[in-house]
Protein backbone atom coordinates (compact mmCIF):
# COMPACT_ATOMS: atom_id res chain seq x y z
CA UNK A 1 0.00 0.00 0.00
CA UNK A 2 2.76 2.78 0.68
CA UNK A 3 4.85 2.05 -2.41
CA UNK A 4 1.70 3.25 -4.18
CA UNK A 5 0.75 6.31 -2.38
CA UNK A 6 4.12 7.48 -2.69
CA UNK A 7 4.06 6.22 -6.87
CA UNK A 8 0.83 8.62 -6.71
CA UNK A 9 2.38 11.03 -4.60
CA UNK A 10 4.93 11.61 -6.88
CA UNK A 11 3.43 12.15 -9.91
CA UNK A 12 0.81 14.02 -8.26
CA UNK A 13 4.00 16.61 -7.13
CA UNK A 14 5.23 16.29 -10.63
CA UNK A 15 2.26 17.34 -12.32
CA UNK A 16 1.63 19.58 -9.85
CA UNK A 17 5.29 22.12 -9.14
CA UNK A 18 5.53 22.54 -13.08
CA UNK A 19 7.71 19.97 -14.12
CA UNK A 20 8.79 20.31 -17.28
CA UNK A 21 10.80 17.87 -19.56
CA UNK A 22 14.44 18.70 -20.39
CA UNK A 23 14.80 17.37 -23.93
CA UNK A 24 11.19 18.01 -25.15
CA UNK A 25 10.43 21.82 -26.93
CA UNK A 26 8.50 24.68 -24.87
CA UNK A 27 6.12 24.37 -27.55
CA UNK A 28 4.47 20.64 -28.56
CA UNK A 29 4.84 21.52 -32.46
CA UNK A 30 8.16 22.01 -34.51
CA UNK A 31 8.67 25.78 -35.41
CA UNK A 32 7.97 25.58 -38.96
CA UNK A 33 10.23 27.12 -41.89
CA UNK A 34 9.45 29.18 -44.61
CA UNK A 35 11.87 27.40 -46.51
CA UNK A 36 12.34 24.19 -48.52
CA UNK A 37 15.71 23.24 -46.89
CA UNK A 38 16.98 20.04 -48.12
CA UNK A 39 20.27 18.89 -46.32
CA UNK A 40 22.03 16.09 -47.21
CA UNK A 41 25.78 14.15 -46.83
CA UNK A 42 27.49 11.37 -46.68
CA UNK A 43 26.52 8.05 -45.49
CA UNK A 44 29.21 8.19 -42.49
CA UNK A 45 27.91 11.82 -41.54
CA UNK A 46 24.64 11.20 -41.21
CA UNK A 47 24.74 12.35 -37.24
CA UNK A 48 26.09 15.55 -38.20
CA UNK A 49 23.44 16.18 -41.04
CA UNK A 50 20.92 15.62 -38.82
CA UNK A 51 22.34 17.74 -36.70
CA UNK A 52 23.40 20.42 -38.86
CA UNK A 53 19.76 20.22 -40.13
CA UNK A 54 18.13 20.50 -36.48
CA UNK A 55 20.25 23.66 -35.95
CA UNK A 56 19.70 25.42 -39.78
CA UNK A 57 15.68 24.56 -38.54
CA UNK A 58 16.00 26.81 -35.44
CA UNK A 59 18.03 29.20 -36.88
CA UNK A 60 16.32 29.87 -40.02
CA UNK A 61 12.46 30.24 -38.49
CA UNK A 62 13.56 33.49 -37.30
CA UNK A 63 13.87 34.68 -41.05
CA UNK A 64 11.04 36.22 -43.26
CA UNK A 65 11.15 35.08 -47.09
CA UNK A 66 10.34 37.80 -49.86
CA UNK A 67 6.73 38.07 -50.09
CA UNK A 68 5.35 36.38 -53.08
CA UNK A 69 8.79 34.06 -53.25
CA UNK A 70 9.04 30.43 -51.91
CA UNK A 71 13.01 29.67 -52.03
CA UNK A 72 14.51 26.14 -52.00
CA UNK A 73 17.48 25.57 -50.09
CA UNK A 74 19.88 22.77 -50.79
CA UNK A 75 22.93 22.27 -48.41
CA UNK A 76 25.25 19.00 -49.30
CA UNK A 77 28.03 18.70 -46.65
CA UNK A 78 31.04 17.29 -46.16
CA UNK A 79 33.26 16.22 -43.15
CA UNK A 80 36.53 14.99 -42.75
CA UNK A 81 39.20 14.49 -39.62
CA UNK A 82 42.86 14.24 -39.48
CA UNK A 83 45.93 14.62 -37.69
CA UNK A 84 48.04 18.20 -37.78
CA UNK A 85 50.66 18.12 -34.88
CA UNK A 86 53.23 15.52 -34.25
CA UNK A 87 55.67 14.78 -31.62
CA UNK A 88 59.14 14.21 -31.99
CA UNK A 89 58.59 10.92 -31.45
CA UNK A 90 56.39 10.73 -34.31
CA UNK A 91 53.11 10.57 -31.86
CA UNK A 92 49.96 12.40 -33.10
CA UNK A 93 49.40 15.48 -30.77
CA UNK A 94 47.05 17.45 -32.32
CA UNK A 95 43.84 16.48 -35.01
CA UNK A 96 41.77 18.52 -36.81
CA UNK A 97 37.74 18.54 -37.73
CA UNK A 98 36.97 19.94 -41.02
CA UNK A 99 32.89 20.55 -42.60
CA UNK A 100 31.89 22.18 -45.91
CA UNK A 101 28.69 23.21 -46.40
CA UNK A 102 27.81 23.69 -50.44
CA UNK A 103 25.05 26.37 -50.14
CA UNK A 104 22.45 26.64 -53.31
CA UNK A 105 19.34 28.44 -53.03
CA UNK A 106 16.90 28.64 -55.94
CA UNK A 107 13.96 31.16 -56.31
CA UNK A 108 10.22 29.51 -56.73
CA UNK A 109 10.78 29.28 -60.65
CA UNK A 110 13.65 26.82 -60.19
CA UNK A 111 16.54 29.25 -60.99
CA UNK A 112 19.48 29.45 -59.12
CA UNK A 113 20.23 32.79 -57.60
CA UNK A 114 22.65 31.81 -55.13
CA UNK A 115 25.61 29.29 -54.67
CA UNK A 116 28.80 29.01 -52.38
CA UNK A 117 30.92 26.43 -50.51
CA UNK A 118 31.25 27.95 -46.67
CA UNK A 119 33.86 25.69 -44.31
CA UNK A 120 34.29 25.69 -40.71
CA UNK A 121 37.61 24.09 -39.23
CA UNK A 122 38.38 23.09 -35.48
CA UNK A 123 41.08 21.23 -33.81
CA UNK A 124 41.49 19.56 -30.43
CA UNK A 125 44.78 18.02 -28.75
CA UNK A 126 45.04 14.33 -28.58
CA UNK A 127 45.99 12.21 -25.59
CA UNK A 128 47.85 9.54 -26.62
CA UNK A 129 47.05 7.24 -23.45
CA UNK A 130 43.13 7.78 -23.35
CA UNK A 131 41.10 6.96 -26.07
CA UNK A 132 37.79 8.31 -24.16
CA UNK A 133 38.94 11.47 -23.84
CA UNK A 134 40.08 11.52 -27.76
CA UNK A 135 36.77 10.18 -28.79
CA UNK A 136 35.50 13.16 -26.66
CA UNK A 137 37.55 15.75 -27.64
CA UNK A 138 36.54 14.63 -31.28
CA UNK A 139 32.82 14.68 -30.64
CA UNK A 140 33.08 18.10 -29.15
CA UNK A 141 34.91 19.34 -31.97
CA UNK A 142 32.60 17.95 -33.99
CA UNK A 143 29.31 19.87 -32.01
CA UNK A 144 31.43 23.34 -32.30
CA UNK A 145 32.09 22.94 -36.16
CA UNK A 146 28.02 22.03 -36.20
CA UNK A 147 26.81 25.32 -34.40
CA UNK A 148 29.51 27.41 -36.10
CA UNK A 149 28.74 26.55 -39.50
CA UNK A 150 25.01 26.27 -39.38
CA UNK A 151 25.25 29.78 -37.87
CA UNK A 152 27.56 30.83 -40.73
CA UNK A 153 25.00 29.21 -43.49
CA UNK A 154 22.21 31.36 -42.00
CA UNK A 155 24.06 34.42 -41.98
CA UNK A 156 24.57 33.86 -45.34
CA UNK A 157 20.91 33.35 -46.71
CA UNK A 158 19.67 36.08 -44.44
CA UNK A 159 21.87 37.88 -46.18
CA UNK A 160 20.90 36.61 -49.65
CA UNK A 161 17.39 37.18 -48.75
CA UNK A 162 17.97 41.05 -47.94
CA UNK A 163 19.60 41.24 -50.70
CA UNK A 164 17.11 39.51 -53.32
CA UNK A 165 14.45 41.41 -51.46
CA UNK A 166 16.15 44.57 -52.52
CA UNK A 167 16.58 43.41 -55.86
CA UNK A 168 12.94 42.66 -56.38
CA UNK A 169 11.80 46.19 -55.43
CA UNK A 170 14.60 48.19 -57.30
CA UNK A 171 13.81 45.67 -60.85
CA UNK A 172 10.14 47.67 -61.51
CA UNK A 173 11.60 50.92 -61.09
CA UNK A 174 14.39 49.96 -63.55
CA UNK A 175 12.05 48.28 -65.94
CA UNK A 176 10.33 51.18 -66.34
CA UNK A 177 13.21 53.63 -66.93
CA UNK A 178 14.38 51.53 -69.47
CA UNK A 179 11.20 51.08 -71.04
CA UNK A 180 10.55 55.17 -70.93
CA UNK A 181 13.57 55.58 -72.83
Amino acid sequence: MLPRFLIIFTLFGLACCGFDPVYQPKSSQQLAIPFSLQVTGDNDTAYSTYKFKQEMNSLLSTLTPPPGEKLKIKIHLTESFGDIGYGSDASILRSQGRMIAILEIYSSHATPLYKNTIDMVSSYTINNSEEFTNLNAKNAARERIIISLASEVSREISFVIRKFDTFKKETPLNSEVLSAK
